[in-house]
């Protein structure tokens, strides 16, 4: 595990991609990269994964990116909501 700067509890030692904790997703692992290499060059510059886009590998399949309802209610967003049905989608 480590904290939003990528930082272990290892003096100086930062860890990015599958083996962190964190969502493990190439881009997401891309991302800590340029974080860790920024630390480690004397930035204090955090992880920001708010607009990490995510799928489920499913028939249909389903995406998402940004806040949760839940996330963007507590952060005091008023989030709308809607719905679809699937059987009412082009694809088989």
């Amino acid at each position: 595990m480590v904290n939003d700067y990528l930082e272990t509890t290892a003096p100086d030692i930062l860890c990015i991609g599958d083996v962190n904790g964190g969502l493990m997703l190439a881009h997401v692992a891309s991302h800590e990269a340029f974080v860790a290499v920024d630390n480690c060059l004397g930035a204090r510059r955090a992880r920001d994964l708010r607009f990490t886009p995510s799928c489920t590998y499913s028939s249909p399949e389903v995406a998402s990116v940004g806040l949760t309802e839940e996330q963007a209610a507590e952060s005091g967003y008023q989030p709308i909501t809607g719905t679809y049905r699937f059987a009412a989608l082009a694809k088989p």
